[in-house]
């Protein structure tokens, strides 16, 4: 798999998802995936998160469709979708991690299922909310960047997740391209 840095070479953007050049390619589904084994960088609170056995920490699913490049009021996409989302921040915003700041602005529609939650049920919980507002998803597609997000937090060494046929065809159906931020944080005995 290539780093990021290739992929900047490459002509695509430093974190690695392609450029939307035409309008045939805004409209693809597409997924990428980014596995991160490093400890270092997962946040503090799954550090020290809850435990299933006592040994084994419960992973976090976070499942969410993301509207990005809307410049510094999230009310334009909030209108646009007709929904309240369920976080929104604005470029330069403080993060409320020490003295960090937000470095892009995204409003996001999360799944309302608990984190733990497969990732797939979590698709099942989003899509409805995304599918009865089709006209709204494609009018903010073509207005801004958008997709689905799963950021994925496993501590077992090596997780795995699979989709139905009929998520898959419903996510293409939306016209939504799927972005996976993989974390395998490893688990008891794992020598990294």
């Amino acid at each position: 798999m290539s780093s990021p840095r290739s992929y900047k070479r490459s002509g695509r953007f430093r974190s690695g998802r392609p450029r939307h050049d035409s309008p045939r390619e805004r409209n693809a589904a597409a997924v990428y995936f980014y596995v991160r084994p490093n400890v270092a960088r997962a946040p503090p609170r799954l550090l020290n998160g809850p435990t299933l056995s006592g040994m084994e920490k419960a992973p976090e699913h976070h499942v969410y469709f993301a509207v990005f490049g809307f410049g510094d009021d999230p009310a334009i996409v909030t209108r646009a979708m007709g929904v309240e989302p369920t976080k929104a921040w604005v470029k330069g915003e403080p993060t409320g991690v020490r003295k960090g700041m937000q470095t892009h602005s995204r409003w996001a529609l999360q799944s309302t299922l608990p984190l733990a939650e497969p990732i797939e049920a979590h698709f099942e919980n989003l899509l409805p909310q995304l599918e009865c507002r089709r006209e709204a998803v494609a009018d903010v597609r073509a207005r801004f960047q958008s997709r689905l997000v799963v950021a994925a937090y496993w501590h077992n060494v090596n997780p795995g997740f699979c989709f139905s046929a009929s998520v898959v065809q419903r996510i293409a159906t939306l016209g939504l391209e799927v972005d996976f931020d993989l974390y395998c944080l490893g688990g008891p005995g794992d020598a990294g």
